[in-house]
């Protein structure tokens, strides 16, 4: 795993990552947020 591509956790679920160096910015997998969302 490397910067570009990363699994953070987020109150214990896992959510990819993937960072864009040239706009400097990190983009998320939604279907992981959603589903992280849709547990609580």
């Amino acid at each position: 795993m490397t910067k570009e591509t990363a699994i953070k956790l987020f109150e214990q679920n896992q959510i990819r990552f993937i960072w864009k160096e040239e706009n400097e910015e990190w983009y998320f997998s939604i279907i992981d947020a959603k589903y992280m969302f849709m547990k609580i």
